[in-house]
C-alpha cells in the first residue's frame, strides 16, 4: 500500500508476469490506465504495482482470500467487487499476477467477510 519500489520487488519472482483484465472498456485507477498487454519482469511489474498504490484508495476495502485455488485479494468499493487479484507463488515469491478488473463480470463475486 505504501508504494515502496524496494519492498514489492522483494516479493516478486524476476520473471514475474502481470496480467490485468479491465474488460472491453479497459480501466483506469487514478490516472493509471489499464495494461495494453502482459507485463514481464520484477523491475516493471514492480513500478507498475507501486504506480497504481500511490493513486490512493481511501474508498476501497482489501479483502485477503482464495479464488480458483489461488492466494488472492477481493477488492471492494461500497461493498460491491471492485477487483480480483490472483497470485501464482514459486519459491516463497510472487511469479504471476493475474487483475481482473471488469465490474460487470465481477458482479458474481460475493464478499466474504
Amino acid at each position: 500500500g505504501s508504494g515502496d519500489l524496494r519492498e514489492i520487488t522483494k516479493l516478486l519472482a524476476e520473471d514475474v508476469v502481470l496480467i490485468v483484465d479491465a474488460g472491453d472498456e479497459g480501466g483506469t485507477y487514478g490516472r493509471v490506465r489499464s495494461l495494453p498487454g502482459p507485463l514481464m519482469g520484477a523491475t516493471k511489474v514492480a513500478a507498475s504495482v507501486a504506480a497504481v498504490a500511490l493513486q490512493g484508495a481511501s474508498d476501497l476495502v482489501i479483502q485477503e482470500c482464495e479464488l480458483n485455488g489461488l492466494p488472492g485479494m477481493l477488492i471492494l468499493r461500497n461493498g460491491s467487487p471492485y477487483t480480483a487479484i490472483l497470485l501464482s507463488v514459486r519459491d516463497d515469491r510472487i511469479s504471476g499476477i493475474f487483475m481482473h478488473a471488469d465490474v460487470a463480470r465481477l458482479n458474481h463475486v460475493g464478499a466474504r467477510r
